[in-house]
């Protein structure tokens, strides 16, 4: 067997599509990370390897293969026996495949505008250098989502749980790595079905979780607990340092039974979409808010992988009852998976579908509502939600200052439909609503109390 090499970094996408392919293939690997947050890819040793500097290289037998994709379609030629095909045996399928891997190579990937294209700009930015940042960040954001748009039309009509059916291929190795970098950019992947239900499906399998780029060794040594990939950019905007967390979760709290295992999990199952679970803080105050208003029937919009939920079951007594709603099973799964391992699954009346739906059949006499979804929909979710609130009912919605960007939401649909609910909560005299930031923004509101039912 050849001895395959890999140099590369847990942040760069184009190492990311190496690692998927070499694991597609079953050849064994040795990985060197290079950092490049310490400019070690122009150091004098990486030189000798790649004179250019760039991430990532392969060595195959001591000789140097540069740019990813040709080293990948190299590598099939080279062990077209060994492990998955990454390109189709059908010829239209196989001209099909490289068509989606350069409008993801050459639409996609240069957008991402990596640090040797930033910082020079940045560099002439002088006094305006924050604000050239903030712009460029914009921008990427922007290009991005109309060029994950365009793919996502491409694909909206191909059938099969990845890009060309039944088995990936090339075109999905290049895909996952761009839409984890999407997700880091904080861009919203709901919008794209068809692209997120390919993330997903690619995901189940060994190859593609072994290759996460929270998995990497040079990722985790940035750290220092098992916790450390929450601070490589998933949990890193909701969650505090992992030191504090534990302290928060296990020493200034008691610990709620099944968090742990239930987060770690989804950062091991689904990468950067763990950052769609809701933060540390939000679980300690939803467990608060059940203990002290003891409410009797709860109503979680939007599930996930059940975070939220196991927080809530936590601070509910053995009467009461959680619907929860949410348009995924193969999130919810792993949901149901914990609710059984504390016992309180049949505490859950779990309804899979759309949420607006969902809503409109159940009966009023929710004392606490929780919602975490689309957040693009949360009027609609708030217009719903209203007639279903007991009396001194609660609703809290999570999410929604999305980082900040609702200061200024641009062309951003989530932080413009975000900053729209927050400016209605607001100005609605029906409502009492406080905005906190934790958590990336909770909302809580009340129903104001009318004259007549105000104590004499």
């Amino acid at each position: 067997m050849d001895e395959l090499v890999l140099f590369g970094c847990w942040r760069s996408s184009s190492s990311h599509r190496l690692q998927i392919g070499l694991r597609l293939k079953k050849l064994p690997f040795r990985y060197v990370a290079v950092n490049l947050d310490q400019g070690e890819q122009h150091s004098t040793w990486y030189r000798e390897i790649h004179p250019g500097g760039e991430l990532p290289a392969l060595q195959v037998n001591g000789e140097v293969w540069l740019q990813s994709l040709s080293i990948l379609e190299a590598l099939e030629e080279r062990y077209p026996d060994q492990g998955l095909p990454l390109l189709p045996a059908d010829s239209q399928q196989r001209r099909r495949c490289r068509e989606l891997c350069e409008a993801i190579n050459s639409s996609l990937q240069p957008l991402l505008l990596p640090g040797r294209l930033r910082q020079p700009i940045l560099e002439a930015a002088g006094d305006q250098r924050e604000a050239i940042a903030t712009a460029l960040q914009a921008g990427v954001r922007r290009f991005q989502s109309a060029a994950l748009a365009q793919l996502n039309h491409s694909l909206a009509t191909s059938q099969g749980p990845f890009c060309l059916g039944e088995q990936p291929s090339l075109a999905d190795v290049l895909l996952v790595p761009q839409l984890e970098a999407a997700m880091r950019l904080g861009i919203d992947l709901n919008p794209f079905r068809r692209l997120s239900d390919l993330h997903s499906s690619c995901l189940r399998l060994e190859a593609f979780a072994a290759a996460a780029p929270e998995r990497m060794t040079d990722a985790v040594e940035l750290g220092s607990s098992p916790s450390a990939p929450a601070r490589q950019g998933l949990l890193a905007h909701k969650d505090p340092e992992p030191a504090l967390a534990d302290y928060l979760s296990r020493v200034a709290n008691a610990p709620i039974p099944g968090l742990d295992i239930c987060r770690r999990k989804t950062l091991e199952e689904f990468g950067v979409v763990a950052s769609k679970m809701t933060a540390l803080d939000g679980c300690l105050l939803l467990r608060w808010l059940c203990q002290s208003r003891q409410p009797q029937r709860v109503l979680e919009i939007g599930v996930f992988t059940g975070s939220s939920s196991l927080a809530i079951l936590d601070g509910l007594g053995p009467e009461a009852q959680l619907v929860a709603l949410d348009c995924e099973s193969r999130f919810t799964s792993l949901a149901e998976a914990c609710w059984q391992q504390v016992g309180r699954r049949t505490q859950v009346d779990l309804k899979i579908g759309d949420a607006c739906t969902l809503l409109a059949e159940l009966q009023p006499g929710f004392d606490l509502i929780y919602v975490d979804a689309d957040n693009r929909q949360y009027i609609a979710y708030l217009e719903l939600a209203l007639p279903l609130l007991s009396p001194g009912g609660l609703l809290v919605f999570d999410n929604v200052l999305w980082r900040g960007r609702v200061v200024e939401p641009g062309d951003d649909s989530s932080a413009v439909a975000l900053d729209q609910l927050n400016r209605k909560l607001q100005s609605d005299p029906a409502l009492h609503c406080t905005v906190l930031t934790m958590s990336d923004g909770l909302a809580l509101v009340e129903r104001a109390q009318s004259e007549d039912s105000a104590p004499k």
